[in-house]
């Protein structure tokens, strides 16, 4: 039977393996909610979007009701 010394020091061993493999895996995992958000959220609000352009270059992008108000930002 293994001593209790032995053990932890294959678990630090593992340690950093463990956590390199949750990088590796989150990655792309993040890479994929990002490209499916857009697509969850028309689906969310019937297909209704739209994008509001700023004079400062900025963009925003807003779903549903938000797309019918008339603010004094929108160009």
């Amino acid at each position: 039977m293994p001593s209790l010394k032995s053990q932890w020091v294959i678990r630090r061993k593992q340690i950093p393996s463990m956590l390199l493999l949750s990088v590796i895996g989150a990655i792309p995992l993040s890479f994929a909610i990002a490209w499916f958000s857009h697509d969850v959220k028309v689906w969310q609000n019937d297909g209704v979007w739209c994008a509001n352009f700023y004079s400062d270059g900025r963009r925003e992008i807003v779903y549903g009701s938000a797309c019918s108000r008339q603010g004094d930002s929108q160009v």
